[in-house]
């Protein structure tokens, strides 16, 4: 019973675990999305300006190139950053999915074939005892009426075992 009460206390463990690093790696896509959308509205922003500058100078027949070379000078640093930013944010991507689950496997596979409990040999005896014409389980021990786990190992019942 220990057992399994410790591989349930383990399994929590591990969830708490994997629920603790996707928040953290939701935490982080969310403020490299945000700070994306930010970009590109300043990129957006700075686009407009120069426009109306280009603009003006056409109306004007006045052409400052220095001011738009500073315009589209300020369009490619924020073009950098954006770039860094989508990096950033794949990187958190590759290293969800490349994340392995080793803990989660070895749940799920206890939670399958689950190992024998230490029993005692009175105790088997004991549950042979009280009912010997009673369905096993795997693990050796009679079937307790109206068990859906055997008391033993904590395999699964399967449907109508009991011992009438």
């Amino acid at each position: 019973m220990t057992d399994i009460i410790d591989k349930v206390v383990k399994g929590i463990g591990t969830g708490v675990d994997i629920v603790g690093s996707k928040t953290k790696e939701l935490w982080d896509s969310t403020r490299i999305k945000s700070k994306i959308g930010d970009l590109k509205a300043d990129r957006h922003k700075v686009m407009e300006e120069l426009g109306e500058e280009a603009y003006e100078m056409l109306r004007k027949n006045a052409f400052n190139f220095d001011r738009l070379y500073a315009k589209a000078a300020e369009i490619t640093e924020i073009d950098k950053e954006i770039a860094e930013a989508e990096e950033a944010l794949a990187n958190i991507r590759e290293e969800s999915d490349g994340e392995e689950k080793p803990e989660a496997t070895e749940i799920e596979e206890s939670a399958a074939e689950p190992e024998p409990a230490d029993v005692s040999e009175e105790e088997a005896e004991e549950a042979e005892e009280s009912c010997s014409d009673a369905p096993k389980c795997a693990c050796g021990a009679s079937i307790v009426s109206g068990a859906r786990y055997c008391i033993f190992c904590g395999r699964p019942v399967p449907s109508g075992s009991s011992c009438d």
